[in-house]
């Protein structure tokens, strides 16, 4: 189904495409064949028929799971990470469980809240494909591979319009988080 939100909305978690508030419902931008949605404090997420999760809001934890900190006006889907089969989200951070039962968590750390046995936030669940499978983006971010930032520079001189729009560690996770 479509996901229709309302209220505060001063950091875009209503997925409108703007920070404006709203008294009654207003559709999400981009989603259908929605399953199940969550609401953390500021964020919002939503489930897919086809086990893909997106999330919009505020991100300052890294909890939309998009591998960066960028707040999000509308819906931005989570890249290479599927067959979800439920998510829950905290006041800053997001779970989802799959398939096979695994659950990743995300975001806001502080107390332990994404169950990997440290208190360092996480922007993204672990990669399960790509150069980097097992890590998060934020691992790879603190501590990278040189066979890694070779293979990125090497796509950077192959395509400069990657550098176009960003700076050049969003492009280094656009491009960990590329199909």
């Amino acid at each position: 189904g479509t996901v229709v939100c309302w209220g505060y909305n001063g950091f875009g978690q209503l997925g409108a495409g703007t920070t404006t508030d709203r008294l009654a419902p207003t559709p999400v931008t981009g989603l259908a064949d929605v399953t199940a949605i969550t609401a953390g404090l500021l964020h919002t997420c939503a489930l897919t028929t086809g086990g893909t999760v997106a999330c919009w809001g505020n991100n300052g934890f890294g909890q939309l799971g998009d591998g960066t900190s960028t707040n999000r006006l509308t819906p931005t889907h989570l890249v290479g990470f599927t067959n979800v089969s439920a998510i829950t989200a905290g006041s800053y951070h997001t779970c989802a469980r799959t398939t096979d039962a695994t659950i990743d968590c995300w975001g806001y750390n502080s107390s332990g809240q994404v169950g990997d046995g440290t208190t360092t936030e996480r922007l993204t669940q672990p990669l399960e494909k790509g150069p980097v499978a097992g890590r998060s983006v934020q691992e790879v971010l603190r501590d990278p591979d040189p066979e890694i930032l070779r293979a990125f520079f090497q796509a950077v001189l192959e395509n400069p319009e990657r550098l176009a729009e960003t700076d050049v560690v969003n492009a280094f996770v656009n491009w960990l988080l590329e199909p």
